[in-house]
Protein backbone atom coordinates (compact mmCIF):
# COMPACT_ATOMS: atom_id res chain seq x y z
CA UNK A 1 0.00 0.00 0.00
CA UNK A 2 1.18 3.47 -0.87
CA UNK A 3 -0.33 6.35 1.09
CA UNK A 4 0.36 10.07 0.51
CA UNK A 5 -1.00 12.76 2.81
CA UNK A 6 0.38 16.25 2.33
CA UNK A 7 3.40 14.87 0.48
CA UNK A 8 4.51 14.97 -3.15
CA UNK A 9 5.98 11.95 -4.93
CA UNK A 10 7.25 12.25 -8.49
CA UNK A 11 8.25 9.22 -10.56
CA UNK A 12 9.86 10.27 -13.85
CA UNK A 13 9.61 6.72 -15.21
CA UNK A 14 6.89 4.06 -15.23
CA UNK A 15 4.90 3.04 -12.15
CA UNK A 16 3.66 -0.53 -11.75
CA UNK A 17 1.62 -1.67 -8.78
CA UNK A 18 1.50 -5.32 -7.78
CA UNK A 19 -1.52 -7.57 -7.57
CA UNK A 20 -4.35 -6.30 -5.40
CA UNK A 21 -2.51 -3.22 -4.16
CA UNK A 22 -3.86 0.05 -2.89
CA UNK A 23 -2.75 3.60 -3.57
CA UNK A 24 -4.35 6.19 -1.29
CA UNK A 25 -3.70 9.88 -1.97
CA UNK A 26 -5.12 12.24 0.63
CA UNK A 27 -3.99 15.82 0.27
CA UNK A 28 -0.80 14.77 -1.52
CA UNK A 29 0.28 14.52 -5.14
CA UNK A 30 1.55 11.53 -7.12
CA UNK A 31 3.00 12.47 -10.50
CA UNK A 32 4.02 9.73 -12.93
CA UNK A 33 6.11 10.90 -15.88
CA UNK A 34 5.75 7.62 -17.78
CA UNK A 35 3.04 4.96 -17.82
CA UNK A 36 0.94 3.57 -14.97
CA UNK A 37 0.09 -0.12 -14.81
CA UNK A 38 -2.16 -1.66 -12.20
CA UNK A 39 -3.23 -5.21 -11.45
CA UNK A 40 -6.51 -5.20 -9.55
CA UNK A 41 -5.27 -2.07 -7.78
CA UNK A 42 -7.50 0.44 -5.98
CA UNK A 43 -6.43 4.05 -6.59
CA UNK A 44 -8.27 6.60 -4.40
CA UNK A 45 -7.63 10.35 -4.56
CA UNK A 46 -9.25 12.30 -1.74
CA UNK A 47 -9.97 16.01 -1.28
CA UNK A 48 -6.99 18.14 -2.20
CA UNK A 49 -5.17 15.14 -3.70
CA UNK A 50 -3.90 14.69 -7.23
CA UNK A 51 -2.86 11.75 -9.40
CA UNK A 52 -1.28 12.92 -12.67
CA UNK A 53 -0.07 10.47 -15.34
CA UNK A 54 1.80 11.86 -18.34
CA UNK A 55 1.78 8.57 -20.27
CA UNK A 56 -0.81 5.82 -20.58
CA UNK A 57 -2.72 3.83 -17.96
CA UNK A 58 -3.18 0.11 -18.55
CA UNK A 59 -4.13 -3.02 -16.67
CA UNK A 60 -2.02 -6.16 -16.36
CA UNK A 61 -5.15 -8.27 -15.89
CA UNK A 62 -8.46 -6.63 -14.95
CA UNK A 63 -10.32 -5.02 -12.12
CA UNK A 64 -8.44 -1.89 -11.03
CA UNK A 65 -10.46 1.08 -9.82
CA UNK A 66 -9.66 4.78 -10.15
CA UNK A 67 -11.68 6.86 -7.68
CA UNK A 68 -11.53 10.65 -7.40
CA UNK A 69 -13.35 11.17 -4.09
CA UNK A 70 -12.83 14.92 -3.94
CA UNK A 71 -9.43 14.97 -5.65
CA UNK A 72 -8.29 15.01 -9.27
CA UNK A 73 -7.11 12.23 -11.58
CA UNK A 74 -5.51 13.39 -14.83
CA UNK A 75 -4.27 11.08 -17.61
CA UNK A 76 -2.55 12.88 -20.50
CA UNK A 77 -2.31 9.66 -22.54
CA UNK A 78 -4.83 6.84 -22.98
CA UNK A 79 -6.57 4.99 -20.18
CA UNK A 80 -7.32 1.50 -21.45
CA UNK A 81 -10.05 -0.08 -19.35
CA UNK A 82 -10.10 -3.84 -19.10
CA UNK A 83 -12.80 -4.44 -16.53
CA UNK A 84 -11.78 -1.34 -14.57
CA UNK A 85 -13.94 1.30 -12.95
CA UNK A 86 -13.42 5.05 -13.13
CA UNK A 87 -15.43 7.15 -10.67
CA UNK A 88 -15.69 10.75 -9.48
CA UNK A 89 -17.64 11.77 -6.40
CA UNK A 90 -17.67 14.44 -3.71
CA UNK A 91 -16.47 17.12 -6.11
CA UNK A 92 -13.74 14.88 -7.55
CA UNK A 93 -12.65 15.23 -11.18
CA UNK A 94 -11.33 12.74 -13.71
CA UNK A 95 -9.73 14.13 -16.87
CA UNK A 96 -8.77 11.64 -19.59
CA UNK A 97 -7.18 12.60 -22.88
CA UNK A 98 -8.45 9.34 -24.37
CA UNK A 99 -10.42 6.31 -23.16
CA UNK A 100 -10.04 2.92 -24.85
CA UNK A 101 -11.80 -0.36 -24.08
CA UNK A 102 -10.23 -3.79 -23.66
CA UNK A 103 -12.07 -7.08 -23.89
CA UNK A 104 -13.80 -6.77 -20.52
CA UNK A 105 -15.16 -3.21 -20.89
CA UNK A 106 -15.53 -1.39 -17.59
CA UNK A 107 -17.61 1.12 -15.67
CA UNK A 108 -17.56 4.89 -15.66
CA UNK A 109 -19.39 6.43 -12.67
CA UNK A 110 -21.38 3.22 -12.26
CA UNK A 111 -22.41 2.89 -15.92
CA UNK A 112 -21.18 -0.25 -17.72
CA UNK A 113 -19.31 0.36 -20.96
CA UNK A 114 -18.20 -2.29 -23.44
CA UNK A 115 -16.19 -2.26 -26.66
Amino acid sequence: MLSLNGATLTDSGNFTDGYGGSVQIGSGTLTIGGNLSGNQTNFTVGAGGKLAVTGNVSEAYAGSSYNATGGTITVSGTLTTNGNSVNASGGGKVQLAKLAFGGFGGTVNGTSVFP
